[in-house]
């Protein structure tokens, strides 16, 4: 995939940021629990993302709006705070940006709650790799996707300005070119 814009900042304090290379894409992963963010980091950094590491915790706003990314991998159970909290947050302030959920529970209603927040896909735990990068795949396609859409819109709309600020040109011009018509009829 080509390099899209990112989303948030730059770096901050209590924030792990591995191999950061700015043509690649960045991915934060939230979760309490280290051994699972060490596992993801290991199977994305050999797929040759860029992983953002944080284990949440009350100052995971602060650290969002800092980093930059370009996908959220979030667990949705965590004792500071909720998962669904943090996709509120991400939606609310980089709508752009796919989230994807994991969950260690097996409750339906807990995956229909994050897709009807906005969670791009949700993943149960213990996460298969081959299920992660799919889900990954298909969420920055889809990132690129809403991305190239808004730029066309944004095209299409200058455009149609520009479109329509030729039209006042052309409208007065004629009027212009009709007045002198009416004052040359008048004259003869």
């Amino acid at each position: 995939l080509p390099a899209l814009p990112r989303e948030g900042g730059g770096e901050k304090e209590g924030v792990i940021t591995v191999k950061m290379d700015s043509l690649k894409t960045n991915i934060f992963i939230i979760d309490d629990e280290e051994p699972i963010r060490k596992v993801l980091n290991t199977h994305l950094i050999k797929e040759g993302y860029n992983v953002i590491q944080s284990s949440g915790g009350k100052g995971i706003f602060d650290s969002l709006k800092a980093s930059a990314f370009d996908l959220v991998i979030c667990d949705i159970k965590m004792p500071d705070i909720e998962g669904t909290l943090i996709l509120e947050f991400i939606r609310e302030n980089f709508d752009t940006v796919p989230v994807i959920m994991l969950t260690g529970l097996t409750d339906v209603a807990v995956a229909v709650d994050v897709m009807r927040r906005g969670a791009f896909d949700y993943i149960m735990k213990p996460v298969k790799k081959e299920d992660l990068l799919n889900a990954i795949r298909k969420a920055l396609m889809h990132r690129a996707l809403l991305i190239r859409n808004r730029q066309l819109e944004k095209e299409n709309k200058d455009y149609q300005l520009f479109l329509e600020e030729k039209v006042h040109e052309r409208t007065k011009e004629l009027d212009t070119k009709t007045m002198a018509l009416e004052d040359a009829y008048l004259v003869v």
